[in-house]
């Protein structure tokens, strides 16, 4: 099965998600103490790539947490507009995020360009049926 991203929306599991304190908590600790130990063992805040960016709470925790610089991707062109919009709150100038659209399979951000660190929601079903296996492949040669 190809997986075909929704141009436009917001998936009604996004908000059941956003609500859940617990796993959110979670994430936060968990991001929190990968970018605190990479900074003890590199002596650099990590460049962090966000696959599947979402609403961008976890490119937001990465930003709270310290990361240097973070860049979101997504194929929901909905998606990326309202990270964009939630991840300025956080950094105005917009110096310390970004965010694109995947099209055609193609990342939005220079082939060379390098990250220390990923973040990305892709627990259950999810995994298989937004091929997020293909998109992670596609990313890895960034790292």
């Amino acid at each position: 099965m190809t997986y075909r991203p929704a141009a436009d929306g917001v998936a009604k599991y996004f908000f059941s998600m956003l609500d859940d304190t617990d796993r959110n908590d979670k994430y936060s600790e968990g991001i929190r103490r990968c970018i605190a130990d990479f900074k003890r063992e590199s002596g650099y805040a990590p460049r962090v790539l966000d696959v599947g960016v979402g609403t961008g709470l976890l490119s937001a925790l990465g930003l709270l947490h310290g990361c240097e610089h973070v860049t979101g991707v997504d194929t929901n062109e909905s998606m990326v507009a309202l990270a964009s919009h939630n991840l300025e709150s956080l950094d105005k100038r917009r110096k310390r995020h970004r965010v694109g659209k995947v099209t055609a399979g193609k990342a939005p951000f220079p082939e060379e360009e390098r990250f220390d660190m990923l973040v990305s929601e892709i627990l259950g079903t999810l995994a298989f049926s937004e091929s997020m296996f293909k998109y992670l492949s596609m990313y890895a040669k960034h790292l």
